[in-house]
C-alpha cells in the first residue's frame, strides 16, 4: 500500500475474501475444466465480488473506509454452490454461485451502492448477482462450449461454506501476469 498514496487513481473494488480451504477447492475444481480459451482467475485472487469502484483518488478511498466503517451487520454465513455464467448467449464470466447468504450480500450491496452513488462514484447500473468469479471467457468453439456447459450441469454440489466476517476494500493492480490485489481496509463484521 505504500504506493497508494502517491497515485491520482488507482482500480479498486469492495469484496469478501475466502478461506484458504475454499480456495483450494474452487482452484481444484476448475483445473478440471479442459477448456482453453478461458482466462482463469488466480488461486490467491479468489473472492466474493461485492462493488467494483473503479479508479479512485486516496480522497475517495477515505470517504471509502469511512462508509464501511460504519457498515452495521453481524457475521454470516455464506455458502457456494453450483456454477453458472453470465450472458449465457455470450459466455463472458463463469463463476461459482452463493447460495446460502446471498440476501445478506445484496443487503449490504444495496446499503453500499445507494451511498456511493449518491455521493458522485460512478458505478455500474446492474442488478447485484452474489458470486465468485472464476475464469473469463473471450470466446468459444462449438466444442468448447459444449464442454462448459456440460461442466456446469454437472457441476451442482456445494463446494463449501464459510463465515464472512469481514469487507474489503481493495487495490487491484494490473500487471502482464495478471491483477494483484491488495486490502487497503478491512472491515470487521459485528458478532
Amino acid at each position: 500500500m505504500g504506493d497508494l498514496n502517491k497515485q491520482q487513481g488507482f482500480r479498486t473494488f469492495i469484496g469478501v475474501d475466502l478461506p484458504e480451504t475454499l480456495k483450494e477447492v474452487i482452484a481444484g475444481l476448475v483445473r478440471e475444466l479442459n477448456v482453453k480459451q478461458l482466462k482463469l482467475v488466480e488461486k490467491e485472487n479468489l473472492h466474493v465480488t461485492m462493488l467494483f469502484l473503479g479508479s479512485i483518488n486516496t480522497d475517495k478511498v477515505d470517504y471509502v473506509k469511512g462508509l464501511l466503517s460504519r457498515i452495521n451487520y453481524k457475521q454470516f454465513k455464506i455458502a457456494v454452490e453450483g456454477l453458472g455464467v453470465f450472458s449465457p448467449k455470450r459466455l463472458r464470466v463463469l463463476f461459482a454461485d452463493i447460495n446460502e447468504g446471498s440476501d445478506e450480500l445484496r443487503s449490504i450491496y444495496n446499503e453500499l451502492y445507494n451511498d456511493l452513488k449518491a455521493n458522485g462514484f460512478v458505478l455500474e447500473d446492474r442488478p447485484y448477482t452474489p458470486h465468485i468469479t472464476l475464469a473469463r471467457i473471450k470466446w468459444l468453439d462449438a466444442g468448447s462450449r459444449n464442454s462448459l456447459l456440460e461442466f456446469i450441469d454437472t457441476h451442482k454440489e456445494r463446494f463449501g461454506e464459510f463465515y464472512c466476517e469481514t469487507l474489503s476494500l481493495k487495490q487491484s493492480t494490473l500487471t502482464e501476469k495478471g491483477p494483484i490485489y491488495q486490502n487497503i481496509f478491512v472491515r470487521k463484521l459485528l458478532l
